[in-house]
């Protein structure tokens, strides 16, 4: 499922963004970076090469943009890094689903080798005492031992979305009893995930501490994930334990060994693109490229991409 963009806008403008915007230089001599009215001085860039310091630019563009709400600023910035990051995951399926019909492995086989062990969605109540932890010990003993006494009075009985509506400092953990949405493996940072799986339903677990503080968990409810929706991850981890034998560099030979690339169409483009022209770039049975095509790539290239295509080198531009 394509991310909504919307959802990612406030995970970025509620860090990051305020983070850039911190450095700005309001009082200070003039920025050696400037992007928009953000500007970094010197001892913030100290160290960053010029490649990364381009990165920064760029990620600074785009959440200005996505700050000050341009119209279609997140459909041109942020698309085409969106659609990359879905085709790369479209390759890696394949790349798994070529050794997998290489070694002969059929879908009942992967379905047994799924069930040895299964993914578990976990409904998960918890209850949290805000510490970071970068704060001094002393700091962080009042959330631990809070943490502890509300461990102690839910192992005494006490309703657990009762403690948590008294003591949580999550926002909205008092209305929500401390229910949190269905979470999988990857969902919740690493160990809450590990503390949250290791627990019988109803059971409450030791005082957790992560990144946010000290957490109280109680398990709700175990949910077997169906082997359709976990089958590219279980496909991932059969191919990975099967041997290399050159099954992908093969699939990629055949599949591209009728495609013919018009170099003089290629370079002609890259070096001086006629306004409105659209070449076309390469052709193979049934289809082509042409120079929209490619153009609309451009966008998601990373900075290593860039100094390949655009250092010169015609048969490196023709395999990429």
């Amino acid at each position: 499922m394509t991310p909504s963009f919307h959802g990612i806008r406030q995970t970025l403008l509620g860090g990051f963004l305020l983070t850039l915007l911190a450095f700005s230089g309001c009082s200070e001599p003039e920025p050696t970076l400037q992007v928009g009215d953000v500007g970094f001085q010197e001892d913030v860039l100290r160290g960053l090469s010029p490649d990364r310091r381009l990165d920064l630019s760029a990620i600074t563009a785009f959440l200005l943009a996505v700050a000050h709400e341009e119209e279609g600023a997140l459909d041109e910035l942020g698309a085409p890094l969106v659609q990359r990051r879905a085709e790369d995951r479209i390759i890696d399926r394949l790349r798994d689903d070529v050794r997998l019909r290489a070694h002969d492995v059929e879908e009942d086989a992967l379905m047994a080798f799924y069930q040895q062990t299964p993914e578990h969605e976990l409904v998960v109540r918890h209850l949290l005492r805000m510490a970071e932890r970068d704060l001094p010990e002393s700091l962080r003993d009042p959330a631990r031992e809070a943490a502890e006494e509300a461990l102690a009075r839910a192992r005494a009985g006490e309703p657990f979305p009762e403690l948590v509506a008294e003591l949580s400092e999550e926002p909205g953990a008092a209305e929500r009893g401390g229910l949190l949405t269905p979470g999988r493996r990857g969902t919740w940072v690493p160990e809450f995930w590990e503390a949250a799986s290791r627990l019988e339903e109803g059971e409450v677990s030791e005082v957790v501490e992560t990144q946010y503080g000290f957490h109280v968990l109680r398990l709700e409810e175990r949910r077997q994930v169906p082997f359709e929706e976990a089958r590219w991850t279980v496909a991932r981890e059969a191919a990975r334990l099967l041997p290399d034998e050159g099954e992908w560099d093969a699939f990629l030979t055949d599949l591209t060994e009728g495609i013919q690339v018009d170099m003089g169409s290629v370079e002609e483009w890259w070096e001086a693109p006629a306004e409105g022209a659209d070449p076309i770039l390469a052709r193979w049975e049934g289809g082509e490229l042409t120079a929209r095509d490619l153009a609309a790539v451009l966008p998601s290239l990373t900075a290593g991409e860039w100094r390949s295509l655009d250092r010169g080198d015609p048969e490196l531009r023709a395999e990429w």
